[in-house]
């Protein structure tokens, strides 16, 4: 009995590795998101600790006011550009998620049609070799004319 042979296996091949492709794009957009996330959070308390330092300072001159407040401002805006930046990532992590869902789909599919043609081949090979049997059974039982 001859090997199954997948017409279509570079074709399969080829879907593999989109799908680890998408993959690995999705892991790059997750450590990125990550990343920016532990900036957010860092940022937070930054921005909370410089709050409480300000309340439980006593006197202060208008110079150090002027630049407690500088700080303060500085570090709002880089915490708002942060949690943009975030959300940004968020659509970037959902499209690549979405791809690579795609993606393994696309090899599923293949792979499940590959699964059916050599369930089906093993079936007309068992089916041949079956009929080959029954001939040659048919054969040799034969009464033999005298």
């Amino acid at each position: 009995m001859k090997p199954f042979k997948f017409r279509l296996e570079k074709v399969l091949e080829y879907r593999r590795q989109l799908e680890e492709q998408a993959k690995m794009e999705l892991a790059k957009a997750l450590r990125e998101r990550d990343l920016l996330c532990a900036r957010v959070k860092d940022l937070e308390a930054r921005f909370e600790e410089l709050t409480e330092r300000m309340a439980e300072a006593v006197s202060m001159t208008s110079a150090e006011l002027w630049l407690w407040r500088t700080y303060k401002e500085r570090l709002a805006t880089e915490l708002e550009e942060a949690r943009f930046a975030v959300a940004r990532i968020e659509i970037e992590v959902a499209r690549c998620r979405k791809h690579a869902v795609e993606r393994a789909k696309e090899r599923k599919l293949l792979e499940k049609l590959k699964s059916t043609q050599a369930v089906k081949y093993v079936r007309e090979q068992n089916l041949r070799e079956q009929k080959e049997f029954d001939e040659m059974a048919t054969i040799r039982y034969q009464p033999q004319a005298v």
